[in-house]
C-alpha cells in the first residue's frame, strides 16, 4: 500500500469525515451583547469580520496615496488599477462621461465588497459579512437613494416623475397599466435588485 493510500485510509477510519458548514454558519452566536435605549445590539463573528475588513481596506487604501511617485511602487499600482477599473470600466463606459464624478463612490464600493468578499478565503473567518442579506440590502439602499437624488437634482422634482410615471411614446390609456409598474420597478423593488445584484457580486 502506498503512503498516500494509507494516510487516506487512516483519515476514513477516523471518523465520519468533512461536515460541510449548514445555515448555522450565517447566525452565529454572539459575541456580546449591549442595549442603546430599547435597542438590543448583537456583536457576532461576522459583525467582527466586517470591521476587520474595513479597517484593513482603510489601510491598504491610505498606503496607496500616502507617498505617490510617478512610477508607481507595487500597493499604489495595486490602487490606482483598481480605480481605473472603476473608472474606466463602469463610471465612463457603463454609465457614461457624466458618471465620472461618480467613480470615486463607485471605487469605494468596490473595494469594500471586494475586501469584505476575500474573507470568505482567509482561515478562521472563512465567511463574507456580504453572505447576510442585510449588508447588501444597506449597500443599495445608499445607491437607491443617490441614484433618486441625483434624477431628482438634474431634472427637478415633477419632471423626474413625470419621465417615471409616464413614459413618452406611451398611448394615455395604456397609463392605467405601465404606471403601477413603474411605481413599482423604480420605487419598490429596485432596492431588493440591486441588493440580490450585490449579492452576486459576491458569488
Amino acid at each position: 500500500m502506498t503512503p498516500s493510500a494509507h494516510a487516506l485510509g487512516s483519515v476514513l477510519a477516523a471518523g465520519p469525515g468533512f461536515q460541510a458548514p449548514g445555515l448555522e454558519a450565517f447566525y452565529p452566536p454572539p459575541i456580546f451583547t449591549f442595549s442603546i435605549g430599547s435597542l438590543d445590539f448583537a456583536i457576532t463573528r461576522i459583525t467582527v469580520a466586517l470591521w476587520f475588513a474595513t479597517l484593513a481596506l482603510i489601510a491598504f487604501l491610505v498606503a496607496t496615496v500616502r507617498r505617490p511617485q510617478i512610477v508607481p511602487g507595487k500597493l499604489q499600482f495595486l490602487g490606482e488599477s483598481g480605480y481605473s477599473l472603476v473608472r474606466d470600466g463602469i463610471a465612463r463606459d457603463v454609465v457614461g462621461p457624466r458618471g465620472l464624478p461618480f467613480a470615486p463612490f463607485l471605487a469605494s464600493l468596490f473595494f469594500f465588497i471586494l475586501a469584505n468578499n476575500l474573507l470568505s478565503i482567509v482561515p478562521i473567518i472563512n465567511i463574507s459579512p456580504m453572505s447576510k442579506f442585510a449588508f447588501p440590502l444597506v449597500l443599495a439602499l445608499i445607491c437607491y437613494v443617490m441614484y433618486i437624488w441625483v434624477g431628482i437634482r438634474e431634472q427637478g422634482l415633477w419632471p423626474y416623475l413625470k419621465g417615471i410615471l409616464f413614459l413618452p411614446g406611451v398611448p394615455v390609456f395604456m397609463y392605467i397599466l405601465v404606471t403601477p409598474i413603474e411605481i413599482l420597478q423604480n420605487f419598490i423593488v429596485r432596492p431588493f435588485t440591486l441588493a440580490v445584484s450585490y449579492i452576486g457580486w459576491k458569488l
